[in-house]
């Protein structure tokens, strides 16, 4: 089983620590504060304040020994997340997905080591405007630039219809994933399942395509 850190706890690091945890995973949270050390120490492995960021305390507290580091340290402190990135990295940490705040905050913590950056500001306010201009549009997951996972409610025009007769792959050049109903949960259905209202459709495609499907009533 693979070991994760997450260094800097508010509220991405929180959720992120605690995500995995819930999943079974074995997890090492660091901070500088004694509050969110204390506020994490029940529902991971290990919980360890720090005083300062130094190669010799990040061998010490066993972060050379981590598969993966999740850089959580705040918006407000870019230095010292790339200082922290910096440091996982000459430890030997082979995979570090950081938060960045901008392009080129991003653009800085991969040339010191991040193998994997994310910009949860971003894909917030992407998430808050579509759902405010795209009414079937329930969630929205970037998986590179221009494309994505949408889970949309099922439009009226689909209800009642199988899904070869739709030709959503055609229409709208996207692919259905998996449809949740009610008290179920249909993985890549079959070109004769057949809509129902209430379904939530998750798919992918680019997002352009996914927006279109979206606006449709």
């Amino acid at each position: 089983m693979k070991q994760y850190a997450v260094l800097g706890l508010g509220r991405f690091g929180l959720k992120v620590a605690k995500t995995l945890s819930e999943k079974g995973c074995e997890v090492l949270a660091v901070d500088t504060e004694k509050e969110k050390i204390d506020a994490v120490r029940d529902f991971v492995s290990h919980a360890i304040q720090i005083t300062s960021n130094s190669e010799e305390v990040y061998k010490a507290i066993g972060l050379d020994k981590v598969d993966v580091a999740i850089v959580g340290v705040g918006a407000s402190n870019v230095e010292a997340s790339i200082l922290v990135t910096a440091l996982l990295r000459k430890v030997g940490v082979k995979e570090i997905v950081a938060r960045a705040v901008s392009e080129l905050h991003g653009e800085i913590l991969r040339l010191v080591g991040a193998t994997k950056v994310v910009y949860p500001e971003d894909e917030m306010g992407y998430r808050l405007a579509a759902s405010l201009v795209l009414p079937r549009l329930i969630d929205h997951i970037e998986l590179k630039e221009g494309y994505g996972l949408a889970q949309v409610k099922c439009p009226k025009g689909m209800v009642r219809k199988k899904l070869k007769d739709i030709n959503l792959r055609s229409k709208y050049n996207v692919n259905v994933l998996v449809v949740k109903k009610a008290d179920s949960t249909v993985d890549i259905p079959g070109p004769d399942f057949i809509f129902s209202e209430g379904d939530q459709v998750i798919l992918v495609g680019k997002d352009e395509d996914l927006e279109k499907l979206s606006e449709e009533e």
